[in-house]
């Protein structure tokens, strides 16, 4: 059964922490892992490398509270796998990109139309604000949902490698649509607690060089020097726990998909001119699921309906 949001969160940090606290090295991997993986999501062309590598890491930690990173990239050389995520990523980055331009461009046409029709500058400026603000609202909806579906494509992809791209979209999109704002609340929870971690750290340097800046004599040297000690110490503790952080997100969002996500592909079979029941055709419902039985080909019927005649 689906969990709440908070749930998920704290069943990430469980097997985060189970998996640093196997040793010192698995700390540092980790870390070093997120980062690469967090650099990766930036570039479309390595993206889906590490998205197939992040299905088998939480596979691997949901298995046996352990993972191996370097097995966790053995299905990346799956050439149909890697091109369908190429396909999902590239889809729903347009579809971010589309809106924005979209909202920009009418944001420059409102403002233009308003410059000219308004004789006022002040009430122009502020019925511009008023629709860059409207616009940017609908189009961050937007934009947030082509994120979402993107999240749970990368996953359905690897879920069930038999799958086009339309069918990943599809299933993916079909899953946000009902599911959706719980998948947003699981990242935003994690989006916050990671600000939490690092905010002290860059709030707390930069008030110290604004004092050193300010300051006479020898107090700038002070500041300078604990603005580069707290500087300094965030980068401490971003090396031993935000791989554990992040590795804790990722779970999160996995766990979620393995209870809600459906990876599966519908097929109408259309009966012989001759097979009419009442006067109208009537066709098998054939459905393909992912399998775990790696004998079994993925494409293969695992259940069959027959239309009742009735």
């Amino acid at each position: 059964m689906s969990r709440n949001a908070f749930s998920y969160f704290a069943q990430g940090h469980k097997k985060a922490k189970a998996y640093c606290k196997r040793g010192f090295g698995n700390r540092l991997l980790a870390t070093f892992y997120q980062i690469a993986n967090l650099l990766a999501t930036f570039s479309v062309f390595f993206a889906p490398m590490f998205a197939t590598s992040n299905f088998g890491f939480n596979y691997m930690l949901k298995e046996a509270d352990d993972a191996i990173v370097e097995k966790s990239f053995d299905g990346a050389e799956n050439g149909k796998n890697y091109f369908t995520s190429l396909i999902a990523t590239f889809v729903c980055a347009s579809i971010v990109g589309v809106i924005a331009l979209f909202v920009w461009g009418f944001y420059s046409v409102i403002s233009n139309v308003l410059t000219i029709s308004v004789p006022n500058p002040a009430e122009a400026s502020m019925f511009s604000t008023i629709f860059l603000v409207v616009f940017s609202i609908i189009g961050g909806i937007g934009g947030i949902v082509a994120l979402l579906t993107l999240q749970a494509a990368l996953y359905v992809v690897n879920k069930n490698k038999a799958l086009g791209a339309g069918d990943v979209l599809y299933n993916a999109f079909r899953f946000v649509r009902a599911h959706g704002m719980k998948l947003f609340v699981i990242d935003l929870i994690h989006i916050v607690t990671l600000a939490l971690m690092v905010a002290p750290y860059i709030v707390g340097g930069i008030v110290l060089n604004n004092l050193a800046n300010s300051s006479y004599q020898f107090f700038p040297t002070l500041f300078r020097v604990l603005a580069a000690s707290i500087y300094g110490l965030g980068l401490v503790i971003a090396l031993f726990f935000l791989g554990q952080v992040l590795t804790a997100f990722h779970y999160s969002v996995f766990a979620y998909f393995a209870d809600e996500v459906e990876a599966t592909k519908f097929v109408v079979v259309y009966p012989k001119p001759d097979a009419v029941v009442g006067g109208e055709k009537k066709g098998r419902f054939i459905e393909i699921v992912s399998l775990d039985d790696e004998e079994t080909h993925p494409l293969e019927p695992v259940s069959v309906e027959e239309e009742d005649p009735e």
